[in-house]
């Protein structure tokens, strides 16, 4: 519907790519937040393309709760179209302060961007983190990877002339990586900013007049087929269906007040705890974690950091190793899951 705004026949190209994106379909799967944020932004992005300035503001505050950077949505319209717009930025700040609010009566305080603080204390980013000029280099190879053969029909549509609205959506990009060059670059970052990258392509590929209506189809066959062909092949671990399932084993055999403790979040979920914070713990901080007198069972990773599993069960040594039934047993051990159990 975006790219149909910008070119009447960029519609259906932008269809088919969306439908057929990898990586944001493998993203969809492993629950990131970045779909969903998509689903949003794309909604916004329609707002703002059609004129829509209060419904633009409303998307952008509800893209803000999903993902901060949701704020930059309404930014490009208000900066390209000031009387148009404007009164999006008002909703934004609306988002933003209800945000705040509701945590602040949540215990929390008041404070809408909770990552800052979260980001600030992680450990696991290094020197990449806050990088600009590193990040700016590595920033081409990750928005290749994140939208592969549709990320170069985009690049097409800067060809002039420029359809009516196409500013806001690469000024809205440029916003996005520069959010992501100022962080760290991954290219799932980049799967978010899909509601402005997939119309520009669908833009980019209906623009090939030179190759006639034949060449464009066949064009976009080529991309689609490609991204259907890393998706198939693409980098998820199917074995990760163990965790669920050694989480929800586990949980069944626990009594009333016991939990389970370990580095692995998804078997913790799936257990009946709280999900862990995004970090890397050391091994000091998980033998903490597994002495507390409420933990039964605890599951480690021996595939992220083999010298911290080690340490850790050589901490704990009221713990002994747990035999799970003979299939599930084969599962942990393909996932790389160690399971121990206080006797």
């Amino acid at each position: 519907a975006i790219a149909e705004q910008l070119r009447r026949d960029a519609g259906l190209p932008a269809a088919a790519l969306a439908a057929t994106s990898s990586l944001l379909a493998r993203t969809a799967v492993e629950a990131y937040t970045e779909p969903l944020f998509v689903l949003v932004a794309a909604a916004g992005l329609y707002c703002g393309v059609t004129g829509r300035a209060r419904w633009l503001g409303v998307a952008s505050a509800v893209a803000f709760w999903v993902r901060p950077e949701g704020m930059l949505l309404a930014v490009p319209f208000a900066l390209l179209a000031w009387r148009r717009h404007r009164q999006a930025l008002l909703w934004v700040v609306g988002g933003v302060l209800l945000l705040g609010a509701w945590r602040m009566l949540c215990g929390h305080g008041f404070d809408p961007v909770p990552k800052l603080a979260f980001h600030e204390a992680r450990g696991d980013l290094g020197d990449e983190r806050g990088s600009v000029l590193g990040n700016l280099i590595a920033a081409p190879t990750a928005y290749m990877e994140a939208f592969l053969v549709a990320g170069l029909l985009a690049v097409l549509a800067l060809r002039p002339p420029q359809p009516r609205g196409a500013g806001s959506l690469w000024l809205t990009l440029l916003c996005g990586v520069a959010v992501i060059v100022s962080f760290v670059v991954r290219r799932r970052f980049f799967v978010g900013w899909s509601a402005a990258v997939l119309p520009l392509a669908g833009v980019g590929t209906a623009g090939l007049r030179a190759i006639g209506g034949r060449g464009r189809e066949l064009v976009l066959a080529v991309a689609c087929s490609f991204d259907l062909w890393t998706a198939w092949h693409g980098t998820i671990d199917d074995d990760r269906i163990a965790e669920r399932y050694v989480g929800e084993y586990l949980a069944a055999d626990l009594l009333p007040g016991e939990v389970v403790a370990g580095d692995l979040t998804r078997v913790l979920y799936f257990a009946g705890s709280r999900p862990l914070p995004a970090r890397h713990f050391d091994a000091d901080r998980l033998i903490a974690m597994a002495s507390a007198p409420q933990v039964r069972f605890v599951v480690l990773s021996s595939r992220s950091k083999r010298a911290v599993h080690d340490a850790v069960i050589v901490g704990l040594p009221q713990f002994m190793r747990y035999q799970l039934p003979r299939r599930l047993e084969e599962l942990a051990e393909e996932r790389g899951l160690t399971v121990l159990v206080r006797p």
